[in-house]
């Protein structure tokens, strides 16, 4: 079962009321249990820019967290190179969305930094990006 708008909605308001040692944890949390879904990420954007790396980083670490404190509900799982390269192939291969709430939210956040006045996100990366960032999701919620 995927996550609901609100849930996601409410987890989004925790994230941002921590602390930036709470998010120095997560980040290092997220580093030590996902080591593959940066080396994912740097590879699949290999061609782009830095903000678009940082952009779905960003946006991966923010998806596991979400789908790590849901982990009851969800079945957050560690997500595997190998898991991530299947992901993305079914990606590719139009596969559905495992979590809809999740992915408008980044679709949002992504468009919203290509609209940006100072430093835009090149809207060639977005659809990249995305595809990149619902693979990270398809890990997450494997089983």
């Amino acid at each position: 079962m995927s996550l609901s708008i609100e849930q996601v909605e409410q987890e989004w308001a925790t994230f941002e009321s921590l602390s930036e040692l709470e998010i120095e944890k997560a980040v290092n949390r997220f580093e030590t249990v996902q080591p593959d879904i940066s080396e994912f990420v740097y590879e699949r954007l290999a061609d782009h820019s830095n903000l678009a790396i940082q952009c779905a980083l960003s946006h991966g670490f923010e998806a596991w967290w979400i789908l790590d404190r849901l982990a009851h509900e969800t079945g957050c799982h560690d997500a595997c190179r190998d898991e991530l390269d299947k992901a993305f192939e079914s990606v590719e291969n139009h596969a559905s969305e495992p979590e809809p709430a999740l992915a408008a939210m980044a679709t949002s956040e992504l468009w919203a930094q290509a609209a940006a006045a100072e430093d835009p996100l090149n809207e060639e990366s977005i659809e990249l990006i995305e595809n990149v960032l619902k693979a990270i999701r398809m890990a997450l919620r494997q089983s």
